[in-house]
Parts: C-alpha cells; structure tokens; sequence
C-alpha cells in the first residue's frame, strides 16, 4: 500500500518530468532563433535561465526517486514494482 506522501512524491515527478521536456523543447526553439538571428543577448539570457531550471528539476527528480526507490523495491508485486519505476522513476507514459 502506498501512502499520502509517496502518493504526492509521485505526482511531483510526473510534473517534474513535464516541466523538464517543456524545457528542453523551449531550449530547442531558442537555438533554432539564435541559429537564424544570430546571439542576441536575450536569447543567451533566456537559454541560460532555462538551463538552470532544468538543472533544478533534475536534482529535485533525483533527490524524490531516491526516497522513492526503496519504497517501491518493498512493494509486494513485481509488476506492480516495474510499473511504478517505468512511470514515474523512469518518466515513461
């Protein structure tokens, strides 16, 4: 059985994971910008501010998948176990 703080750990890592791919897809059109208008200083600034947001929800992912992990592994069903980690540890749908 999982509880109310795994419950809410899980699903800051399902916005954790969205938040990360909206990132990197902003990042990817700020390069494209940057290819076609040159380095603009607000483009650098905003790339940068973007890198740094990742940076941050990459150590919040880790550091909730690290409590996680051992809660999971205690699980009694294995594939109740791998459909845990494929989806929320390992970000699949």
């Amino acid at each position: 059985m999982i509880d109310n703080k795994t419950k809410n750990q899980l699903k800051n890592l399902v916005v954790i994971n969205a938040a990360i791919a909206e990132a990197g897809e902003e990042i990817q059109m700020i390069q494209k910008e940057m290819n076609i208008h040159g380095q603009d200083k607000k483009y650098v600034s905003v790339l940068n501010d973007l890198k740094e947001k990742i940076i941050y929800y990459r150590y919040q992912k880790v550091k909730i998948c690290s409590e996680l992990y051992d809660k999971i592994e205690s699980l009694e069903y294995e594939q109740g176990k791998r459909l845990l980690k494929y989806r929320y540890i390992r970000g699949y749908r």
